[in-house]
């Protein structure tokens, strides 16, 4: 089974296990949070071909403290949609493990994500609307990690589009990693749903197979999720709030991968829409690319339609 070298060294150190005796508090907080970061880049640029399993046990480090999400936003949420009914009064709000330990669950299901693509049209896997299939079991996964997650870390309670850019700024520590889950949940349903991908899996079966509504599902998928991520980078842009974490590129050029393709169509109002929403893509990558060289080289090679004026 595979195993990267961070991990093998991670766990030969010692790192993998919690190991708290004759240490002061804050280096038992620097080792769990270098053993986690180990896993995060482990789920987020390990090599597809295989995986290793983290066994998680008592000894396991616990998740470093993820740092508070700031006042002004879901600690003020009014929302009578939100409200509880009275009655024994157990909530049903799931309890709070921080943004940090989100990030760290959406990676490993980024990981069975990216492990699913690489095998792209193998007729010795399950349909993709089988219930058993990969693709159903990730997207289960996904929704299962929703529902752990308190409702205040997602889009709308977060309230980011009404932070000042300041306050942005001054918090970034938690701002950051809430971009990146934000980025990796739905960058994980694009690559899922990817034209590209459903075409090569779809290859083995006759067109009378394939289910409609499954055709449909995933085509609605991929307009909604690409359009969340272009709003992400837009609202980050307008807010002059700088992403440096270079995992964005990969999410951000699964978007353009998807309106690349989505752009050869001859309705000419569809066509300009999502030729401008490549180009958001596109000039983001690029961006990045002036810290991180391997922007440089996705956007580099010749792309002729970019340069076409838009009808």
């Amino acid at each position: 089974m595979y195993k990267s070298l961070a991990v093998d060294l991670s766990q030969s150190s010692g790192l993998s296990s919690e190991y708290s005796r004759h240490l002061l508090d804050h280096a038992v907080e620097e080792r769990r949070r270098c053993y986690w970061s180990v896993v995060l880049l482990d789920n987020l640029y390990s090599y597809p071909a295989g995986s290793f399993t983290f066994v998680v046990d008592e000894r396991t480090p616990k998740i470093p403290q993820s740092p508070e999400q700031p006042l002004g936003t879901s600690s003020e949420i009014t929302d009578a949609a939100l409200e509880q009914p009275q009655g024994n009064g157990i909530s049903n709000e799931p309890s709070d493990l921080g943004i940090l330990a989100y990030a760290i669950q959406l990676s490993g299901l980024w990981q069975r994500a990216v492990r699913y693509a690489h095998r792209r049209g193998k007729s010795t896997t399950l349909p993709a609307w089988s219930a058993q299939s990969e693709y159903a079991l990730i997207t289960a996964g996904l929704m299962e990690i929703e529902t752990g997650m308190p409702y205040k870390y997602r889009f709308r309670p977060s309230r980011f589009t009404e932070q000042e850019p300041h306050q942005l700024r001054r918090n970034r520590t938690f701002w950051a990693p809430w971009l990146l889950v934000q980025l990796l949940y739905h960058s994980i349903l694009c690559l899922l749903n990817h034209p590209l991908l459903l075409s090569l899996r779809l290859r083995n079966f006759r067109v009378t197979m394939v289910p409609e509504i499954f055709l449909q599902h995933t085509a609605d998928l991929t307009s909604t999720h690409t359009e969340w991520i272009v709003h992400l980078l837009d609202q980050c842009r307008e807010k002059d709030f700088m992403l440096s974490d270079p995992f964005l590129i990969h999410c951000t050029a699964i978007a353009a991968t998807i309106y690349l393709q989505q752009s050869f169509t001859d309705d000419h109002t569809v066509r300009a829409e999502k030729q401008d929403c490549f180009r958001k893509c596109f000039t983001f990558i690029r961006e990045m690319g002036r810290y991180w060289p391997y922007g440089n080289q996705l956007v580099s090679p010749p792309i002729l339609w970019v340069d076409r004026p838009v009808d």
